[in-house]
């Protein structure tokens, strides 16, 4: 995943990281509720993927919106009974990637 992030520096860069960082648990997050038990989770991330906010998101977070849609919709597509496992591998690649 190529991050597309111009070059700052100062005091600005630390704040941009902490936003980014928020930003990019909050597509976590949304990963995450693909694949839980709840369905009014399920049924919400699958409308908030599709969303103008979510692409919005993907930008602030510094990751390739068409890439993260393209993840997603993917493992939406996977059976019930295999979607939660690649799920929280998944959403366990990201926090590591987001905490280096």
């Amino acid at each position: 995943m190529e991050s597309r992030q111009g070059e700052t520096s100062g005091p600005r860069q630390g704040e941009e990281d902490r936003i980014r960082r928020l930003y990019r648990h909050v597509i976590i997050q949304s990963l995450g509720d693909l694949g839980g038990k709840n369905v009014t989770d399920l049924i919400a991330a699958r409308q908030f993927i599709r969303s103008v906010q979510f692409t919005l998101i993907c930008e602030y977070a510094d990751w390739d919106d068409a890439w993260i849609i393209d993840v997603m919709f993917g493992i939406d597509r996977l059976s019930p009974s295999v979607r939660g496992k690649i799920v929280s591998d998944c959403v366990n690649m990201l926090k590591a990637l987001v905490d280096m």
